[in-house]
């Protein structure tokens, strides 16, 4: 069914990678999520009343809200879709993630309006009438919504969209949701005395606050900036380690301008003796190969690493201090520097976030280990914590 809807409503599906294309999945993913939530919001609704169930009206509230997410989303991949322009040069592919926060929004309210009339329902039991008409119903909903799962998923992996993997993950917790209900409704005739119903639409609400807190701390942390994900990373690292000119890599930083579009910068270390021309060709190799294979806009800063006897020994010499406050430490962009009253070292530490020491108390263990070195020798160290730096002498 999946492909069959795939292969007759989108032009070209199979060029994945295309914007028009991605935008037509959405849309796809939109149209029959709207369609499925309509029609299980009206059974669940009609059972609901029927059976005077405040746990199945609760779903068909559920479905509600997720046939306005689906419009809501179908909304924002129009606006995501958008190419570049003068005022938004990375883009508009941020407002799949400003959409999402909405939608976080609908489910908290929608969560906290089931929490109160389920708290309601225990307070104040009421007769469930069920029949095996109703219970069939529902049966059909949760298989309905486990289609919808996949469907979602399907589409969503296809085209590498956050959104429609979240929607997968919402109709699935659907299934569950749905299935409690119908545990309710089969409990509350073995246990006429205990307000299942009131119970079960709680756990129900307390549930749809769980997923929708789930999906808020994955979409701010988007906009708040993360690191990039592991796998891309290891990705980069293995492009980067098969260009034999580079002799090490750091400081990568990845910006996410929305599902499709990233860019970043990182510094690679080369031979200091390399010319500039010669450095430029590395680089401009590496970043295609990233475009290429990561895709991925990657600026590459080269830095240049001196392999003398005495710069190698110097810098074993400091690594070998400042592991020992913390192994995790490592130091790179090594230089001396002769000066007229004594030598200069200038490199650079990146310190783990969770390195127990301050700057200050690294750079004072590193004086200390050079206080009786003669000539006398300084040290001029950046310490980097994540993308946060600070220079001290």
């Amino acid at each position: 069914m999946t492909e069959w809807l795939i292969r007759h409503f989108i032009k070209n599906y199979e060029q994945t990678e295309e914007r028009s294309v991605r935008l037509a999945y959405g849309t796809l993913a939109g149209v029959v999520g709207i369609a499925c939530n309509l029609m299980l919001a009206l059974v669940k609704l009609i059972t609901g009343i029927l059976s005077s169930s405040a746990a199945v009206i609760s779903d068909a509230v559920n479905n509600l809200s997720d046939c306005i997410s689906c419009i809501i989303t179908m909304f924002g991949n129009k606006i995501a879709s958008r190419p570049a322009d003068k005022d938004h040069p990375f883009g508009h592919g941020r407002m799949e993630y400003i959409v999402s926060l909405i939608i976080t929004a609908i489910i908290f309210s929608a969560a906290f309006e089931l929490l109160k009339e389920g708290i309601h329902r225990i307070l104040h039991p009421t007769e469930l009438h069920i029949t095996p008409v109703m219970l069939g119903i529902l049966v059909i909903t949760v298989l309905v919504k486990y289609w919808m799962s996949r469907f979602n998923q399907t589409l969503g992996e296809r085209v590498n969209h956050t959104g429609l993997l979240a929607a997968s993950k919402d109709s699935l917790n659907d299934v569950l949701a749905t299935s409690g209900t119908i545990l309710s409704l089969i409990l509350s005739k073995l246990l006429p005395n205990v307000p299942v119903d009131g119970i079960t639409a709680s756990l129900v609400a307390l549930y749809v606050f769980k997923s929708g807190y789930e999906l808020a701390s994955d979409i701010i942390g988007k906009l708040l900036g993360e690191n990039a994900d592991k796998a891309l990373e290891q990705k980069i690292t293995r492009i980067l380690k098969d260009e034999p000119e580079v002799k090490g890599f750091h400081d990568l930083v990845i910006h996410d301008y929305g599902p499709g579009t990233r860019m970043g910068s990182a510094h690679v270390e080369l031979d200091a003796r390399l010319s500039l021309m010669e450095a430029h060709a590395i680089i401009d190799r590496c970043e295609e190969k990233i475009l290429q294979e990561c895709e991925l806009m990657l600026t590459i800063h080269p830095d240049p690493l001196e392999e003398d006897e005495s710069v190698s020994s110097w810098k074993r010499f400091m690594e070998t201090i400042l592991h020992a406050k913390d192994p995790e430490i490592s130091v790179h962009d090594f230089r001396i520097r002769q000066e007229e009253d004594g030598i200069l070292l200038q490199f650079d530490a990146d310190i783990g976030y969770e390195c127990a020491y301050s700057n200050k108390d690294l750079l004072n263990t590193v004086k200390l280990a050079l206080a009786d070195r003669n000539p006398p020798v300084r040290c001029r160290i950046t310490f980097d914590r994540g993308h946060v730096s600070e220079t001290l002498e």
